[in-house]
């Protein structure tokens, strides 16, 4: 009966095997599930998410490596949540 925020869902799975979008996918659950807001997708990449808790904010680096064989890192989106419930005090 609350009305909370959607439950931010973090999904990074770069560092197993690159592979593309599943466009026809993403589609499907975008038109299934209307609340569902994606904030940054990419294909075809080496890379992690960094997660950072300050208080009552969850920040959130995702970092990628660039596929020239530089071996270097490019921070591709950053994006910051605040608790979903306030205080856990009570």
């Amino acid at each position: 009966g609350t009305r909370l925020p959607p439950t931010p869902v973090i999904v990074t799975g770069a560092a197993g095997k690159q592979r593309p979008l599943n466009t026809a996918f993403m589609g499907h659950q975008a038109h299934n599930n209307p609340q569902y807001r994606s904030i940054f997708s990419r294909g075809m990449v080496w890379g992690f998410a960094h997660v950072q808790l300050d208080g009552e904010t969850a920040a959130v680096t995702l970092v990628a490596t660039p596929n020239d064989g530089s071996g270097g890192t490019d921070v591709l989106a950053r994006h910051s949540f605040v608790r979903r419930s306030g205080s856990m005090d009570g």
